[in-house]
């Protein structure tokens, strides 16, 4: 089960990362293209125009994805508002410059000429499907976020339980002639130096507690 699991996540994470490749690229070339046919930029500034808009829509998104992981409530967050303002205002102009990019069809009479409608719609879908593939990815790594930290806390809390039982183990069969030292620790644990020694002055101090609870 958990190979189809992976198999699934990898699946679809290389479909979204496709499709807003392909998105980006296609967008790209189409911006690029138009600013410099309006004259709005240079020909060797050309790929500033796709930059100047289509980046706006990662780099909102991995803002949001920022403040979800900050454990801020969107809905609460005017932070969050901006970013969701930036994410539809960039898509918005985004779509627009991809569909005034379309030239018109060329047919038999030159003069009647004219641009489609269906092919204006078609370019100006193109960062739709950039924003859907982007927060899709951006779904899916908040998901494994959000499993992997509590796996890791469950593990290091087991890891953590774990020394200290060793530790009162040593404790339990020191000696006047033997103590037990941070390096006995740090041989029973793995433990750095530091570590080691707060970790057996911690065991020494919950031990000296509770004995003083059982004379009393």
């Amino acid at each position: 089960m958990a190979r189809v699991r992976l198999g699934l996540v990898l699946g679809v994470a290389v479909l979204a990362a496709g499709v807003a490749g392909l998105g980006y690229l296609v967008s790209f070339e189409a911006i690029s293209n138009f600013v410099v046919r309006i004259g709005a930029l240079p020909e060797n500034l050309r790929w500033c125009g796709p930059l100047l808009v289509d980046t706006f829509i990662t780099i909102a998104t991995l803002f949001l994805v920022w403040l979800a992981l900050s454990g801020v409530q969107l809905r609460h967050c005017w932070d969050a508002y901006y970013a969701w303002t930036l994410i539809a205002v960039a898509t918005i102009a985004s779509a627009y410059l991809n569909a005034a990019h379309v030239q018109p069809s060329i047919g038999p009479d030159a003069m009647a000429a004219k641009v489609r409608w269906d092919a204006r719609i078609a370019a100006g879908a193109v960062p739709f499907a950039v924003l859907a593939s982007v927060h899709l990815l951006v779904l899916l790594l908040l998901r494994l976020l959000a499993v992997t930290p509590v796996q890791d806390a469950e593990s290091g809390r087991d890891d953590q339980l774990t020394r200290r039982v060793v530790v009162r183990a040593l404790l339990a069969r020191e000696t006047q002639d033997e103590p037990v030292s941070w390096q006995n620790v740090q041989a029973a644990t793995g433990l750095s130096r530091s570590r080691s020694y707060a970790l057996l002055r911690q065991e020494r101090e919950t031990l000296a507690g509770t004995n003083g609870q059982r004379e009393t």
